[in-house]
């Protein structure tokens, strides 16, 4: 989990859905919670702590933290930018990456479009 100031980030993310005409379909952005317990008390305790993740929806590119390591999936041809704004190529659709520090980091498309972040 990244800590700025001493305090824990934890990214969230929740879109704001009207109608299918506004262009903005449901589930983007779409927050993913690593938990041990499906159930609403295992992901609630689950986002007090982390790890999370955000894609711009279940089929989008994602940036993960598995037993420590970063993992770039569907990413190919994306941009890993770090916390102080480093930035290195995805060249895999999955890809494990050798980050330092916790974070945060996000995906982007070349023309500077986030689509992922994780701490």
């Amino acid at each position: 989990m990244a800590e700025r100031v001493g305090e824990p980030v934890i990214p969230l993310g929740g879109g704001d859905f009207h109608r299918l005409e506004d262009g903005h379909p449901t589930g983007l952005p779409t927050t993913w919670v690593q938990s041990e317990d499906p159930g609403e008390a295992g992901l609630l305790s689950a986002l007090k702590t982390g790890p999370t993740a955000l894609s711009m929806g279940i089929d989008a590119p994602l940036l993960l933290r598995v037993d420590g390591e970063l993992l770039a999936i569907d990413a190919e041809g994306t941009i890993l930018v770090d916390f102080e704004g480093r930035r290195q190529l995805i060249r895999n659709p999955r890809e494990a990456l050798n980050v330092p520090g916790a974070g945060p980091y996000r995906l982007e498309t070349a023309d500077r479009r986030i689509i992922a972040l994780t701490a």
